[in-house]
């Protein structure tokens, strides 16, 4: 009786030091703290200002109320999608201002959501989530219902049918011109494709070792990889945030490079950068996450760039941003998951 009830002791001083909000795994990324837990039947309400002008460099506060946002992606109606990592829910933000949950309801076979860290929205408006600590993807259907896509709650790493497909805490998502889904399949250090039509999951590149190896797709090395965005012609460049760098993977060639190698930068040396986004004009801006600040890549030039933004008076500066989007006007949006906010600002072109 004594051996059980220094067992039963140990394992709830065991529970009671557990991290409150994310797994060891998770090491490298932004924390912050978790949120309480809403009142049987509510659901946390994130406050959306009243549609303020979105200005040349200066940074506003879009939405507030948030818990650790992480990811974000724009529909053709430009409705701003928003994981809500700590709050677990996805958001949705309509142009003129109005918010709504999505995914509220369980389809089947579905996963609640847990800490989701990607978004992504094909053109007819079908609505992919990164269910990263389910080790899944999900679909959020037309009628708000959230649906498994690939993967299983339990972290393995494996190709194949939709169903038997495993992946290891996925985080960026993005979608090519026909439509294919692929995943940053950030724990197993690769990234992965979803067929549109069979729903066939297979690598794309990595072998699923950490390190830093530029070449062959299967035989590069990523650490880490995170936020994924395609450029116009169809090249897929990865945040390679452990490595400091950004990947480019030309899928025509098959090969990998390091277009930006952030540990040999002088100037603007990079610091776990999370997210990534392409402007019309085919320039790459960057959540350079624990520099908390935004560069620019001009691709044209090859000049790296950060970003000085105003901020509008009493608004926190901003945090270690995380997930990126633009739209086709030019404004950027930034995920601030330590002040619990979308800021957005007028980049230009």
């Amino acid at each position: 009786m004594k051996k059980l009830i220094l067992f039963v002791g140990a394992l709830a001083l065991l529970q009671a030091c557990k991290p409150p909000f994310y797994p060891a795994s998770n090491r490298g990324f932004p924390r912050t703290a978790p949120v309480a837990s809403p009142s049987p039947g509510a659901s946390p309400s994130p406050v959306p200002l009243q549609s303020p002008a979105v200005q040349d460099n200066k940074l506003i506060v879009l939405i507030s109320g948030l818990a650790g946002p992480r990811a974000l992606a724009l529909d053709a109606r430009g409705s701003l999608y928003v994981a809500d990592t700590g709050n677990n829910q996805i958001r949705r933000r309509a142009p003129a201002g109005a918010m709504e949950n999505l995914g509220t309801s369980a389809g089947t076979p579905s996963f609640p959501l847990d800490r989701p860290y990607g978004i992504a929205v094909t053109s007819e408006g079908k609505v992919f989530v990164a269910n990263t600590d389910r080790n899944c993807i999900e679909e959020i259907g037309a009628d708000g219902s959230l649906r498994l896509t690939a993967g299983s709650e339990y972290p393995d790493f494996k190709d194949g049918a939709a169903n038997l497909a495993r992946f290891r805490r996925p985080m960026g998502l993005a979608l090519d011109q026909d439509g294919n889904l692929f995943v940053a399949d950030t724990d197993n250090n690769r990234i992965r494709r979803i067929d549109a039509v069979t729903r066939e999951v297979s690598t794309i590149a990595g072998d699923g070792q950490p390190g830093m190896k530029d070449g062959n797709l299967v035989e590069a090395r990523f650490n880490r990889p995170s936020g994924l965005a395609f450029d116009s012609r169809g090249n897929l460049f990865v945040a390679d945030s452990m490595n400091d760098c950004v990947r480019k993977l030309d899928l025509v060639m098959g090969e990998v490079t390091t277009p930006i190698d952030g540990r040999s930068q002088d100037r603007f040396p990079l610091n776990r950068p999370a997210g990534i986004a392409f402007d019309r004009k085919g320039d790459l801006f960057i959540a350079d996450t624990f520099n908390s600040r935004i560069l620019r890549f001009e691709m044209a030039s090859g000049v790296l760039s950060s970003q000085i933004f105003e901020y509008s008076g009493g608004d926190p500066p901003l945090g270690r941003p995380f997930g990126l989007t633009i739209d086709s006007e030019g404004r950027l949006y930034i995920a601030d998951p330590d002040q619990n906010c979308i800021r957005a600002v007028d980049v230009g072109f």
